[in-house]
Formats: structure tokens, C-alpha cells, sequence
């Protein structure tokens, strides 16, 4: 427990945002959740939370006059659902890693414009890991060397005073 303590300030830090993605990558396993957000007509951006998967779409028209598509305004917080997740039997918690895709549309016939980020939780862990605990590293190394610099000057005193 006593080492705990001596661990960087960036470990401490970083270690709520893993937390926190542990907290929601299990949470999407049991219930679906949707923020959309679309106060004008002609613009819209949804963020999922489905099975292990985080999912980012967004649309938009060239032209906002043409009227055949248009997009419910949500207000200026935009909207929020949540519902129960598939059964236990549909739960994946590794996805495969072809499930990290990028995918843009567009249609010429009402100029609209689309944009699906699908990444699978451990992928944005696995991200965030090496980052993470590289700063940590890099901070503890750093304080380390502060400190034996500040020993070797302590040491090159007190060998100056005893002369």
C-alpha cells in the first residue's frame, strides 16, 4: 500500500478516464443509449453507445434550401434515449477489429451529406494505455532524476563544508 502512494500524479490522473471507459464499455453491454443533436434543419449529430461499440454519425446538406431531407430539431441540448441492450446471447465484448470503420455517403439527389465512425471500446483502450502510462513513465523518470540531482548537490556540499 505504502508504494501506492509513490506513484506520479499522472497515473492518479489518467487512470479515472480508464475507469470511467471500463464503467460505460460494460454498461453498453445491458442498454443502448442515444444522444442526437440537431437544432437546425439541415445538420444532425448522434453519439451511440451500443453492444462494446461506440458510434459517431453525423449528416448534413449542401444546399439547406432543397427540401427533401430534412432533420427533427432537437432543441438546444439535443435528446437522449436509453433502452435495454439485446440478450445475453448477442453480448460481444471483442468485437473484431475489422469493426473500426469509417464510412461517408453522400447522395446526389438531396445533396446529403453522411459521416459513420464505428470503434469498438478496447480499441479507444488500447489507445489510450500506451499514452497514458507513457506520461506516467515519463513524469516518475523525470521526478527521479530531480531527485538524485538534488542528492548529488546535497552530497558535493557537505563534501565542500567537511574540507
Amino acid at each position: 500500500m505504502n508504494r501506492l502512494r509513490h506513484l506520479p500524479p499522472m497515473f492518479w490522473i489518467g487512470l479515472l478516464p480508464v475507469i470511467l471507459l471500463l464503467g460505460v464499455w460494460a454498461d453498453s453491454l445491458f442498454y443502448f443509449s442515444e444522444w442526437r443533436y440537431s437544432e437546425f434543419k439541415d445538420r444532425s449529430l448522434r453519439v451511440a453507445l451500443k453492444p462494446s461499440v461506440l458510434e459517431m454519425e453525423s449528416h448534413w446538406i449542401e444546399a439547406p434550401r432543397v427540401p427533401t431531407v430534412e432533420c427533427d430539431e432537437t432543441g438546444p441540448w439535443g435528446d437522449w434515449h436509453r433502452h435495454r441492450a439485446a440478450p445475453e446471447a448477442e453480448r460481444i465484448w471483442f468485437p473484431l477489429p475489422s469493426s473500426v470503420q469509417s464510412i461517408k455517403s453522400y447522395s446526389r439527389k438531396t445533396l446529403l451529406h453522411s459521416d459513420l465512425q464505428i470503434i469498438p471500446f478496447w480499441f479507444v483502450l488500447l489507445a489510450w494505455l500506451p499514452l497514458w502510462l507513457g506520461l506516467a513513465g515519463w513524469q516518475a523518470w523525470h521526478k527521479t532524476r530531480k531527485l538524485r540531482a538534488a542528492e548529488q548537490a546535497i552530497t558535493q556540499e557537505a563534501e565542500a563544508a567537511s574540507c
